[in-house]
C-alpha cells in the first residue's frame, strides 16, 4: 500500500543522509492516491526540508538554496534549488522541480537563474517529464494527449511539459545546459541537443528504469 511504498522509499534513500547530498524530483505517481488525481502528496512528510543535514541541517548548512512553495503554498523540497562546488572549481546550480511544474514555479525557476549570483554556474534541471523516446521534447510535435503528457492528467489545469518547459525557461536561462528526466516508458531512453538562446548548447537525457524489473 501507499504507506509501505513510502517507508521502503525513506528507507532506501537514507543510505545517503550524512553520507552525500541527494536531489529528488518527484513525479506523477508521488501524487495523488495513484497517478497524479491531484497534488497532495505524503513527499513533504517522508522528505522534510531536513531528511539530509548534507542537503539542509536546518542551521544554515547543506547544500539547498531555496524552495519554492507548493501546490497548497509550503515550501518543500518539491522545489527547490541547490549550489554544489565541484574540486575542479566550477560552482553547479541545480534545480528539481515537481511533477508538471506549474506556471508559479516557471517563473521562480527563471527568475533565480536570472540572479547575477548564478550567472556563471553550470546549471542543471530534473525534472519527471521532458524528453519522449524519439528524441524529441514532450509536445514538441504539438501533441498533448500523448499517453504521459502532464496534460493529460487530472493536474493538467495549470502543468508545463516538456517543450512548455523548453520555451518558458530552459532556453531562457543561459546557464542551464543539461536536463534529466525519467517517467517515459518504451525505449525509456532519449538524448537530444539544441542551442538556447544565448548559444550554448542544452543537453537533454532521458533515462528510465522503471520498466527494466527489479
Amino acid at each position: 500500500n501507499s504507506v509501505s511504498q513510502w517507508a521502503s522509499a525513506k528507507k532506501a534513500m537514507s543510505v545517503f543522509s550524512g553520507v552525500l547530498p541527494a536531489v529528488l524530483a518527484t513525479g506523477n505517481h508521488d501524487y495523488g492516491i495513484r497517478n497524479a488525481e491531484t497534488r497532495e502528496s505524503q513527499f513533504p512528510i517522508m522528505f522534510p526540508l531536513d531528511w539530509n543535514p548534507l542537503v539542509s541541517d536546518g542551521k544554515g548548512g547543506g547544500i539547498l538554496v531555496e524552495c519554492a512553495a507548493n501546490a497548497f503554498g509550503v515550501k518543500t523540497l518539491e522545489n527547490a534549488a541547490y549550489e554544489y562546488s565541484a574540486s575542479d572549481g566550477r560552482k553547479f546550480l541545480l534545480l528539481a522541480l515537481e511533477w508538471g511544474p506549474r506556471r508559479a514555479i516557471v517563473e521562480w525557476a527563471l527568475e533565480l537563474c536570472q540572479r547575477p549570483r548564478f550567472a556563471h554556474h553550470f546549471g542543471i534541471l530534473l525534472t519527471h517529464d521532458f524528453i519522449i523516446p524519439g528524441d524529441k521534447r514532450d509536445g514538441q510535435d504539438g501533441n498533448r494527449k500523448r499517453s504521459g503528457n502532464p496534460h493529460t492528467y487530472r493536474t493538467s489545469a495549470d502543468t508545463h511539459d516538456g517543450e512548455d518547459l523548453w520555451q518558458q525557461l530552459v532556453r531562457k536561462a543561459p546557464q542551464l545546459q543539461l536536463v534529466l528526466n525519467g517517467h517515459e516508458m518504451g525505449s525509456h531512453v532519449g538524448r537530444r541537443s539544441d542551442l538556447n538562446d544565448a548559444g550554448k548548447i542544452v543537453h537533454q537525457l532521458l533515462f528510465n528504469a522503471q520498466g527494466f524489473g527489479g
